[in-house]
C-alpha cells in the first residue's frame, strides 16, 4: 500500500510538471482572450451636426459706378442721348466697415482625417455708404436737325446712390483635413444679400445750333435757338435681395469634448445691385457645439 501511495505522488507531480510546459497561449483562453483592446482614435469626433454663434468685422468696397445709369437713360429716354448718357460711368467707388454677429449650423461627415459636409451661415452687419458726383460731356449729333444745322449737346449728369448691406446668408460647401485637435478647412459658397438702395440723378442738357459757314454773297445761316432742358428722377428699394458668391478658409478647434472654437477668413461679392458692385472681406470668430 505504501509503495502505491508514493507512486502516485510521483505520478502528480510529474502531471503539474507537465502542464506547466504544455500550458495553451493567452490567445487561446476562452473568455479572457475575448475581451477588447482599446485602440486610440486617429482624432476628434467631427462627424454630426453642429452649431454655434459668431462674431464679425467686416470691410467692404462698393462700387457706385453705373448706379444711375438706368435713371439719366430713363429721363433722356426716346433722344439720341440716351444710350450714350445711360453708359456713363458718374459715380466714384468707396469703402466702408462694421462689425456684426451671426450664427451658423452644419453636418459633417468623416472619413478619417477626411471632413467633408455643408453649412448654413448668417451673419447681421451694418455695411452703409453713399457716393455723389457729377459728369459733364459735350456731344454732337445731327439727328433731327435741319439741312446745314449741326446740333451740340451740353450734357451734365448728377448723381446720388446709397447701399446699406444688412444681412448675409450662404450655403457653404466645406471641405477639411483634421490635425489632432484642429480642422483647417475650406469652403465655397452662394447666398443672398439684403440690402436697402437710394439713388438719384438730375440730367441737365444744353441745346446749340452750330450751322454751315457760308460764303458771301450767300447769306449766313441764322442758328436755331438753345433748347434747355433739366430732369431728376429718383428710386429707392428698401429690404431688397440679391444673390452674392462666396469663399474661405478657417480653423476649427476642439477646446473639449464637443466643444470648438473658429477663426475664419470670408471673401464675398454681390455682383449687380441695381448695376453696382459690392466686395466684402470678413474676418469671424466663434463657438460652436458638435451634436
Amino acid at each position: 500500500m505504501r509503495r502505491l501511495l508514493v507512486a502516485f505522488g510521483l505520478f502528480a507531480s510529474i502531471s503539474g510538471a507537465g502542464a506547466a510546459e504544455y500550458e495553451l497561449p493567452p490567445t487561446l483562453r476562452g473568455a479572457e482572450a475575448a475581451m477588447p483592446v482599446a485602440v486610440s482614435p486617429c482624432c476628434p469626433r467631427w462627424s454630426g451636426f453642429y452649431g454655434g454663434g459668431q462674431v464679425s468685422h467686416s470691410s467692404a468696397r462698393m462700387d457706385f459706378g453705373n448706379g444711375v445709369g438706368d435713371l439719366a437713360g430713363f429721363i433722356v429716354r426716346n433722344s439720341v442721348l440716351e444710350a450714350p448718357v445711360s453708359s456713363w460711368t458718374t459715380l466714384p467707388s468707396s469703402s466702408t466697415n462694421s462689425f456684426g454677429f451671426g450664427g451658423f449650423f452644419g453636418y459633417n461627415s468623416q472619413w478619417e482625417e477626411l471632413i467633408l459636409g455643408w453649412e448654413l451661415n448668417y451673419n447681421h452687419a451694418n455695411l452703409d455708404k453713399g457716393a455723389t458726383d457729377s459728369l459733364s460731356r459735350t456731344l454732337s449729333n445731327d439727328s433731327g436737325a435741319p439741312p446745314q444745322h449741326h446740333f451740340v449737346y451740353d450734357v451734365t449728369v448728377s448723381g446720388h446712390a446709397n447701399i446699406r448691406v444688412t444681412d448675409l446668408l450662404t450655403l457653404r460647401g466645406r471641405a477639411g483635413w483634421t490635425v489632432g485637435n484642429f480642422l483647417p478647412y475650406a469652403f465655397l459658397a452662394p447666398g443672398i444679400a439684403r440690402a436697402d438702395v437710394v439713388r438719384a440723378a438730375t440730367v441737365d442738357v444744353h441745346r446749340t445750333d452750330v450751322p454751315d459757314v457760308t460764303t458771301p454773297p450767300t447769306p449766313p445761316i441764322t442758328p436755331l435757338p438753345d433748347v434747355f432742358f433739366s430732369d431728376s428722377r429718383t428710386d429707392t428699394k428698401l429690404a431688397g435681395y440679391y444673390f452674392v458668391y462666396a469663399a474661405g478658409i478657417g480653423l476649427d478647434v476642439e477646446v473639449m469634448p464637443r466643444v470648438f472654437a473658429r477663426l475664419e477668413y470670408e471673401a464675398l461679392s454681390i455682383p449687380n445691385i441695381k448695376d453696382m458692385k459690392v466686395s466684402i472681406q470678413t474676418l469671424r470668430t466663434g463657438v460652436g457645439l458638435k451634436f
